[in-house]
């Protein structure tokens, strides 16, 4: 059930909406207290476990004869709701929960809508808050999943998952590479049913490799020289041209599969390959966004044939390396796979989870100890994507070209400007005002204070850039809390908020 607007929830009052089990409604939600947050992820993985379903929060149920009914809106006042709740179900949450949160504003408050979906991975099951069990819908309300239904759960997963080598195989997914090359590959596929949710009659070859909505996103890639061709079973793009070897191919399936492929160079910059990444995924999220996919995705990113090359994490210090090699063992791939909500991926932090996931996994397979500069630190970027003349590093906050720091950074996260007064946090790679705002993000940062909206500019070369050098915190002075961000923008200017 897809909400669009709050008239839609306003039309459940309308109608005296009866619950059901894939429907709940929830006139608050407390998140003080293990006991409130475990309610909370029994309320969700259940939904799951029972096939799915949506909660909305904010919304009071009238109950008559057992059987709720919707009475009225009680929109929340807590701003910090939906980054909150995303980092609890993130961190406890396996299989990865499969689910879109959407906020209406009504009032002076928020209404929120938690979509759930199951996974073909098994029964979700959350590991936190000293729980550790499976939850399904009953006829009375949530309760435990018996060892039975458990094992009989996991059982279709394994069937699922038998069916999904086939299917990928049908799909010609992913796409082939030579096996002397590197190459990046990322590839795509839905879970059944299998529609059509495109004819190649409807495309628009030109906005298929221009697409208006993050064109920016993908400057300077291939994508923008391929050739698009209407093939049987969707659309197919490449950079072939006669005398020249082929570098980059696209494949766009009806049924919204898709496989991307590009060639690598013999010497890999990762923060230039994140970037990539990042944009190949955003891209995704669009294709699917225009053509209404509404089923989960299967996405595995990879780059094959990673033997051949040598990589370095630039501005992060290390020296150029090869692929590690144990004794008798080959290692020809390194590899992600994640199964995501195809609208979810258009949220800045989704998609940049995943990309770190990856370059994480291609850090250790070049014995880098992973300590995740590239999503921490680096160039800030500020509302639509723009670079500011800002750099975020530890400790400290210095501006491009001046040689020094103008603000620091101190141990509980509060940037002091030259007067000595709190103006602004830093959060996971994200400065935000003292009302959890954002002001400026670190282009690839996962926190839950990056704005879902946020596509930086991708002709700004962060691999050039240097970091100033290290600059203890300075002694916590005292002051206010770090706020929990709500993953909006803030009106004010972040340059007025540093210094």
């Amino acid at each position: 059930m897809r909400f669009q607007d709050i008239s839609e929830i306003e039309r459940l009052i309308e109608q005296r909406t009866r619950e059901v089990p894939a429907l709940e409604f929830k006139s608050d939600a407390p998140l003080d207290g293990d006991a409130a947050r475990k309610k909370l992820l029994r309320d969700l993985t259940s939904m799951g476990n029972s096939g799915g379903g949506t909660i909305i929060f904010g919304l009071e149920a009238d109950n008559l004869s057992g059987v709720g009914i919707a009475k009225r809106i009680t929109p929340l006042h807590n701003p910090a709701f939906v980054s909150t709740i995303e980092n609890i179900v993130r961190d406890v949450v396996r299989p990865p929960l499969l689910w879109t949160l959407t906020e209406f504003e009504s009032g002076d408050g928020l209404v929120v809508v938690a979509e759930v979906q199951p996974s073909s991975l098994g029964p979700y099951m959350f590991q936190g808050y000293g729980d550790h069990r499976y939850y399904r819908r009953g006829e009375i309300g949530v309760v435990e999943m018996t060892e039975y239904e458990v094992s009989s759960a996991y059982q279709l997963a394994r069937r699922s998952t038998e069916n999904r080598d086939s299917q990928w195989a049908k799909h010609f997914l992913p796409m082939t590479t030579p096996p002397d090359q590197a190459w990046l590959s990322i590839a795509a596929m839905p879970f059944e049913p299998f529609l059509p949710i495109f004819e190649g009659s409807e495309i628009n070859s030109f906005q298929i490799v221009h697409p208006e909505n993050i064109g920016r996103c993908l400057f300077g890639l291939p994508i923008h020289n391929a050739t698009v061709r209407h093939w049987a079973e969707g659309i197919t793009a490449d950079d072939s041209t006669a005398g020249s070897p082929l570098s980059f191919s696209m494949r766009l399936h009806r049924d919204g599969a898709a496989g991307i492929i590009q060639k690598l160079e013999s010497f890999v910059d990762l923060i230039a390959t994140a970037r990539v990444v990042n944009a190949y995924l955003a891209y995704l999220a669009d294709f699917w966004a225009t053509y209404a996919l509404r089923s989960p995705v299967e996405i595995k990113v990879a780059i094959p044939g990673i033997s051949t090359v040598s990589a370095a994490k630039t501005w992060m210090g290390a020296s150029p390396s090869g692929i590690v090699q144990p004794p008798d063992v080959m290692v020809a791939t390194v590899d992600v796979s994640e199964e995501v909500l195809p609208w979810d991926l258009s949220r800045a932090h989704v998609r940049h989870a995943l990309v770190r996931q990856f370059i994480e996994r291609v850090s250790y397979a070049f014995n880098w100890p992973y300590r995740g500069e590239l999503f921490s630190y680096g160039p800030l970027f500020v509302r639509g994507g723009a670079a500011s003349d800002l750099l975020l590093g530890p400790g400290l906050v210095t501006r491009r070209g001046s040689g020094g720091s103008i603000s620091h950074v101190d141990e509980a996260g509060r940037v002091r400007g030259s007067s000595g007064y709190v103006k602004s946090f830093v959060v996971d790679g994200a400065i935000v005002d003292e009302f959890g705002d954002t002001l400026a993000v670190v282009e690839l940062t996962d926190s839950l204070a990056c704005p879902s909206d946020f596509l930086s500019d991708y002709s700004i070369q962060v691999s050039g850039v240097t970091l100033a050098p290290w600059n203890a915190p300075t002694p916590d002075q005292g002051g206010p809390n770090v706020p929990p961000p709500t993953g909006r923008w803030s009106d004010k200017n972040v340059n007025h908020e540093i210094a």
